[in-house]
């Protein structure tokens, strides 16, 4: 008895693959009228054909580094009046300097820190140096 029904069931796990390969039915006129579809496969967005257009535009080098001394410079123009720290905090030292005798200030120093495309003239008393001007 157990072989009987150890047969039965591999007979219907055997019939069970084998049905996995074949295709669904085609729908029948019954199936129409309860309206069953066939299964459809549903398309993906990578499918679709969307045209692409990149919204970053790659700028010529100088371009860039205009716009970058433009922007230093605005933060030059910001520390007028400010101790020179707040300049060097910004945009950090410049590329040289000179200092002469000031015609500004009794005693100090008038500055002229030169950074790529500008000068930043300072005057200098004692331990404080204040900018004054950019150009």
């Amino acid at each position: 008895m157990k072989k009987i029904v150890l047969m039965l069931v591999a007979a219907v796990l055997l019939m069970n693959l084998c049905a996995c390969g074949k295709e669904e039915p085609a729908p029948t006129a019954v199936d129409e009228q309860i309206n069953v579809t066939p299964k459809v496969e549903a398309t993906t967005a990578m499918e679709e054909t969307i045209p692409f257009e990149n919204p970053v535009t790659e700028e010529p080098a100088e371009v860039v580094a205009e716009r970058m001394r433009q922007e230093k410079k605005a933060l030059a123009e910001s520390c007028i009046d400010k101790d020179v720290r707040c300049l060097y905090e910004l945009i950090g030292k410049p590329n040289s300097s000179d200092y002469a005798p000031s015609c500004l200030v009794q005693g100090g120093e008038d500055g002229m820190l030169y950074y790529d495309g500008f000068v930043v003239y300072t005057t200098r008393e004692g331990d404080v140096e204040t900018v004054y001007y950019v150009e």
